[in-house]
Order: structure tokens, then sequence, then C-alpha cells
């Protein structure tokens, strides 16, 4: 109104995005939007949140409920075999080998519920191995090894840990069954967090571990799993990985369990078999629907790894990102690790069907498809294809990517000071 013109005249500009709020609310507005960000991960994020809900509205969001439906189905009939049928949450700590050949559990803190008062500890058993039990008062410190008593560092078993992780890992990926029993001392599950409680671990929640990290050996005699599964070197100069390269886990891989492992394996498997069929029948669309088929699992495993750990207060898990990055930059090997049950919880979870459906957002903890409808409702037809475009470019190169004098405004967040990127 203040300089009578007609806002699909102007062209804003955001070149460094991120997540996209700025295009988003231009677009909103019905301005002509260029933006872009030279990190892979948020270009992706830019186009699942503004392009595609843009250009192809409520039939993105039908396509992609649909396939949300299909993959829930599949973890379900597929995936829950290898998860203890009532389990929400599975606790586990680390499970060292002391030089006397003994099973020692690396705990700090045996709290499982603040308000419950419900705490774990280990008996110890004949064949040098630990089991945990609930009990309602804080156990003592763990200081001198269960078996033989002499003192421990718990430094030094950590590394060892992490040494005979990696060497199971590589012994799994390379189709050695066998090697699948060494996971009953390595993770030792304390407890199962089952809807309002936790119950005690039985040997059957052991058996599934087992049976979970036997398949993953028998997958990998295939050839394919190491193509599929992230097995490559996380980067030496990666700053927020740092202490955990220290320690030694070096490859992505090596950030999870076993059995995170077969599930991201099957479900990346999934999703690319999915991928062939909705690319040749819908062409973009297809691959857009794709983009939120992953981002939903890559929610459910910022949960589900090695370094997510167990909130006593909130009686839930402490994922990677929200709890150990975006406090401190920074993420690190603890003492415990959780794991949820990902067919039954998990990958419900990161999509929210039913919320979706029923349009009450306010419902939502975050899930993919409430806040898809939400943007394919209010962006449907707002995208012209030729004039708003988004891009994956170096923001400092402009000038190679636009014409002079095409644009009339750019808004901007700068990066912030010492800012970590998206990925």
């Amino acid at each position: 109104k203040l300089i009578n013109t007609d806002p699909k005249s102007i062209t804003i500009l955001d070149p460094m995005a991120g997540g996209g709020s700025i295009p988003l609310e231009a677009l909103r507005l019905g301005l002509r939007v260029i933006t872009g960000d030279s990190n892979p991960v948020s270009y992706l994020l830019l186009r699942a949140t503004i392009e595609f809900p843009a250009k192809y509205g409520r039939r993105l969001f039908e396509l992609v409920l649909e396939e949300s439906k299909k993959l829930i189905k599949y973890a379900k009939n597929e995936l829950s075999k290898y998860y203890p049928g009532d389990a929400k949450n599975i606790i586990y700590v680390l499970g060292a080998r002391h030089t006397c050949g003994g099973i020692v559990p690396l705990v700090k803190d045996p709290q499982l519920s603040k308000d419950k008062g419900i705490y774990y500890k280990f008996d110890v058993t004949p064949d040098k191995k630990v089991r945990a039990r609930l009990v309602n008062k804080q156990p003592p410190p763990i200081t001198t090894c269960p078996h033989c008593k002499a003192p421990i560092s718990i430094e030094s078993l950590r590394k060892d840990w992490v040494e005979r992780h990696k060497e199971l890992i590589n012994k799994l990926l390379s189709g050695d069954e066998k090697a699948a029993e060494e996971v009953r001392d390595m993770y030792i599950p304390v407890a199962v967090q089952v809807k309002g409680n936790y119950r005690e671990v039985t040997q059957d929640d052991v058996n599934l571990l087992v049976k979970a990290t036997q398949d993953l050996a028998k997958l990998a005699m295939n050839g394919d799993v190491l193509y599929i599964l992230p097995t490559s070197e996380i980067p030496r100069d990666n700053g927020v990985f740092e202490d955990v390269r220290n320690y030694g886990l070096t490859h992505w891989h090596y950030l999870f369990n076993p059995r995170q492992l077969l599930i991201l394996y099957k479900l990346i498997k999934y999703v690319r078999e999915r991928a062939e069929d909705l690319v040749k029948k819908h062409g973009e669309l297809g691959a857009a629907v794709v983009l939120y088929l992953a981002l939903a699992i890559s929610k459910t495993f910022n949960y589900n790894n090695i370094l997510a750990q167990w909130d006593s207060g909130q009686e839930s898990i402490r994922d990677l990102v929200g709890s150990q990055y975006a406090l401190g930059r920074k993420v690190s090997l603890g003492y415990d690790l959780a794991e949820g049950n990902l067919p039954n919880e998990g990958i419900p979870w990161a999509f929210e069907v039913d919320i979706a459906e029923s349009g009450k957002y306010y419902l939502t903890a975050g899930g993919v498809l409430p806040v898809l409808r939400f943007l394919a409702e209010g962006l449907e037809g707002l995208w012209r294809d030729g004039v708003d475009a988004v891009y994956l470019w170096d923001a400092t190169e402009l000038s190679k990517h636009l014409p002079a004098k095409s644009v009339d405004v750019i808004h901007v967040d700068p990066p912030y000071y010492d800012q970590h990127d998206y990925s």
C-alpha cells in the first residue's frame, strides 16, 4: 500500500535461508521468492517446507499420507518381531569387560523415574555377568569390579567398550553371525518402559536383541547393507562430534547398536524401493513424497542411537539434536543409552497420521503429516514456476546465479556467531 505496488511484482531474496522462515512468510504474502542455502540438508528442508507444499498442495499431502500409512504398516508387520510387544522404550547401560573377565556395568545415574523413585541395581551371576533389577532406593555407586572387587577406571573401561562395540559392528557387517551373542554382554538392558510404568528385563527381551543382531549379519552377506547404511567416516573437522571421534567412534554407523542398524537398513531399503515406483508414476511429485518419508525416518533416529540417553525427569529418551547439540553444540557418549520401540511407537509418532487427518494441529508433537497438511493448505497455488525458486548455492557468489537488478529486497538472518548448520 505504501508504494502502490502489487506484491506479486516484488522479489524477495533470502540467500542463506536455513529452515526457511523468511521465504515462507514472503510466499504467504504473495511476493516473488528466491531463496537457497549452501547446505544440502537446508536446501531439502526449503523445498519440503516451501516449494513442494505451494506447488502441489493437497495432492502432495494425500500422497504422503497414503505412503506414510503403507510405511507404518510395513514397520508393524516386518519389524515388530524384533521388539518386546509391551515395550515403549528400553534402557541400557554399557557393559565393559574387566581384566578379571567379569562384566562391569558402567553406571552414572541409576534413576529411571524421578517422580516414582524407581532405580535399578545389579546382581552378580555365577558366570561373571550381571543382571539388573528394579528397586525403590538409590544404590551405591559402582567403584569396584562387582566380581573381583578390584578398583576400576571408568574412563579406561569406556574406551575398551568402544573398541569392542566397533569390533562387533565390523564383524556383523562382514557377515559373522556367531558374533551376535556378544550383544548380551555389551548392551546391558536395565529396564523396559511399558505404558505408565517399568518392568524388569526378561531373557526373552535379550533374545530379541540377539535375533535382530543375527539377522543383521545374515543380511550383510547379500552385499547391499554397506551400500545402504551410512558407513562413511565422520569428518575430522566436525567439531560437533569431536569428543565422540576422540573416543574412537570414527564412522557414522558406529553410532548405532546392531538392532538400530538393522531397522535403519530395512527402512531405508523400503523407502528406496518405494521411491523407484513413486518417481516413475509421479515424477518430481513422487520424489517429493519420498523426501517426507526420509525426513520422518531421520526424525526417529534422532532418538535411536547410542548417544541418545535416558531422561529420568521426563521419563523419555533425551534426543541427540535437541538435548545435546542444541544445548552445547557438542555431542558425547554417555553411560546409558535408550532405544524406542520403533514400529509401534517411534514411526507412528514421526508421522502422526491421526492428528493430520483430524486437522487438530494443536495436538501435534511435531509429526511430519500435520505440518505438511498445514503448509499444503496454506500455500497451495502460490508457487509460480520460473518466478519463485529454491537453489543449492554459495551465497557469496550470487552474481553467478542471478541476473543484474533482478531483486527488490534482500531479507536475511545473517549467520550467527559460532552457529552450526542444519546437518
